[in-house]
This record gives structure tokens, sequence and C-alpha cells, in this order.
């Protein structure tokens, strides 16, 4: 499936600040026409996961890059 840059930019925005899935993208936008196999190679591709380590009281957090 073929997203314009656009929608790559929306998709992208709604996954990462508004935590959409796949599905929550296809029932709040269905005048788009994507399905759930091209939306989840694009929400996977978009999440990039990277640990913080804080010294002093060992503290680790998982943040979205």
């Amino acid at each position: 499936m073929v997203f314009s840059s656009e929608d790559k930019i929306l998709i992208k925005n709604l996954v990462l600040l508004k935590g959409y899935s796949s599905r929550r993208l296809i029932k709040e936008l269905p005048q788009k026409g994507w399905n759930k196999n091209g939306l989840e190679s694009r929400c996977a591709g978009n999440v990039k996961w990277r640990t913080l380590v804080f010294y002093g009281p060992l503290r680790r957090r998982l943040t979205a890059v």
C-alpha cells in the first residue's frame, strides 16, 4: 500500500503522540481506505525504542525516539 507524504506524517503523529493503533486509525479515518496490514507496517516502523539509564538510584526507563 502506498501512502502519500501527508498520510505518513498523519500516521506518525497519531501513533506517537496519541497512541493510536492500526485498527483505531481505520475506524477514525474510514474515508482514507487504508487496510490493517499496510498500517501495521507503517506503525511498527515509527517507534524505535532506546533505554535510558539514570545513575543514582538505578532507574531504567523506556522512551520512544
